[in-house]
């Protein structure tokens, strides 16, 4: 993953400490730490090299972090799929009206059967 950038397109500055929060560096633990984990934005280090040095401490932490946000973000998903596909007063975006005979896609929005067929025939 060497070479990936983060957010703002800056090799290992994450998201940086603009709000006014101040970070104490993982490896040195001096204060004023600029620079996060691009991967977990966890960790927070005041320079490259300490960076670098804490690695081997710290890749453990980071796979877990980034693992127990993935498993968030899906958990997510899937209350959301099961709740929307509950809704009733949906409204189809092809047509601008309530749902008639919906169909449901894959990814859990419902279209009006009628509004899909027509647009697929129009292929």
């Amino acid at each position: 993953k060497k070479g990936k950038k983060g957010k703002k397109g800056k090799k290992g500055k994450g998201d940086g400490a603009a709000d006014g929060e101040t970070h104490r560096c993982f490896h040195c633990d001096s204060e004023g730490a600029t620079m996060c984990c691009s991967q977990c934005r966890c960790a927070w280090y005041c320079q490259q090299p300490c960076q670098k040095l804490h690695w081997k401490q710290h890749k453990a932490l980071c796979v877990a972090a980034v693992a127990a946000k993935a498993r968030r973000a899906t958990q997510r998903r899937i209350a959301t799929a099961a709740a929307g596909s509950s809704r009733r007063n949906e409204s189809c975006v092809i047509c601008i009206g309530p749902v008639v005979e919906p169909v449901e896609l894959p990814c859990g929005h419902a279209y009006c059967g009628a509004c899909l067929a027509e647009l697929r025939t129009k292929k």
